[in-house]
């Protein structure tokens, strides 16, 4: 139960006088104040983002949702989860990757800024963005690192290959046994 001095009474008696001054319906003032304070926390980043993942998430697989919205409340809401869409700039959104690039998971950072493009680029489209802070941080993450896989690019060994696969492939078809070649992929 809220109690209400007698000063704090008379504080809001003064301001309703002063509104009604103004032209301003105190009432009326009360009720979009209310609706205001509504409108922020359904344009928050978290309301968003949760959206998003319904609509976009829904065509793909169950493990890849899980991840992205395990991400998404793991690394993220915690820091920008409760703030308004609209004001939320390049350094929150840097602040919230570097926490997790300074526990060692250069990776996921960039997993996480690439959602959360995904979230403002949602945000815009739905009108309750202006714009899409995400690509000012390029080059403001750690690189990740490249791994290159081997591959046989000289022709000759390619040609070895070749022959080894034939070569086990009809000693296999003499031997009785019956195997399904595999099928070279190309790039």
């Amino acid at each position: 139960m809220n109690i209400l001095t007698l000063k704090d009474a008379r504080t809001k008696q003064e301001e309703a006088k002063t509104q009604l001054a103004n032209g301003i319906d105190p009432s009326a003032a009360k009720i979009a104040a209310k609706k205001a304070k509504q409108g922020a926390a359904a344009n928050c980043f978290e309301v968003i983002a949760r959206e998003w993942h319904n609509k976009h998430m829904s065509n793909k697989s169950e493990g890849h949702g899980t991840r992205t919205m395990r991400l998404l409340e793991q690394d993220v809401f915690p820091w920008l989860g409760k703030l308004p869409i609209i004001d939320i700039e390049a350094p929150d959104v840097l602040a919230a990757l570097k926490r997790i690039e300074q526990r060692g998971a250069v990776e996921t950072a960039h997993r996480a800024a690439q959602t959360c493009g995904q979230v403002f680029r949602h945000a815009i489209a739905t009108g309750r963005a202006n714009r899409n802070p995400i690509p000012d941080l390029k080059g403001a993450l750690t690189p990740t690192k490249q791994a290159h896989h081997a591959a046989i690019t000289d022709p000759v060994q390619i040609g070895a290959l070749m022959l080894q696969w034939w070569a086990d492939y009809l000693d296999s078809l003499k031997a009785g046994g019956v195997i399904v070649p595999f099928q070279m992929k190309t790039a």
